[in-house]
């Protein structure tokens, strides 16, 4: 899992845009991630956990999202 340098949720490592902020992951990120988690020593962080659920109604399927904030 990857953190991102914009809002430090977690993605996976191949995700290509953040689900938290819709940053788009590009080569420079694993540094930057490294430079921020320097930056950022003893810091108590922030982190967004993104779910989504299909709902059916009526033979259609929506989507619902809901953000979950967590402490470090």
């Amino acid at each position: 899992m990857k953190a991102c340098p914009v809002c430090n949720s977690l993605a996976f490592d191949d995700a290509k845009t953040c689900f938290g902020c819709l940053h788009p992951f590009g080569d420079d990120d694993a540094v930057e991630v490294e430079q921020e988690n320097k930056n950022r020593a003893g810091e108590n962080l922030t982190r967004f956990v993104v779910s989504f659920t299909p709902v059916v109604e009526d033979g259609q399927t929506a989507w619902s999202c809901s953000v979950e904030q967590m402490a470090g």
